[in-house]
């Protein structure tokens, strides 16, 4: 089974991600942000990470598009500074995986 994986976000913070053999899909908006993960989405992508700033702006949606069967949309930290978002929903996300959290 072939799995596809995206990364949305700002050109300069996620064009590294093409040498891993991701899909890079840079935009310069939260709306553009948007269109893009939904897109992705209904193109069968099972991963999608999407950099903290657009995520953090965009938390409602991805929680509706989290509920679709065979799709993870996760935030990531950037190397321009974290809002702490990324790792509250990587807590989440670990807290319901394993019943506890490990984070302490």
């Amino acid at each position: 089974m072939y799995s596809k994986m995206a990364v949305v976000g700002e050109r300069e913070l996620i064009l590294s991600f093409k040498a891993l053999g991701i899909g890079v899909f840079p935009v310069e908006n939260l709306n553009e942000a948007e269109e893009r993960v939904k897109q992705l989405v209904d193109q069968g992508y099972s991963l999608i990470l999407v950099t903290e700033g657009f995520a953090s702006g965009m938390r409602e949606l991805l929680h509706t598009l989290r509920m679709k069967p065979g799709t993870t949309i996760t935030p990531i930290p950037t190397a321009a500074g974290s809002e702490g978002y990324a790792l509250e929903e990587l807590k989440a996300v670990l807290r319901k995986a394993v019943g506890v959290d490990i984070f302490g």
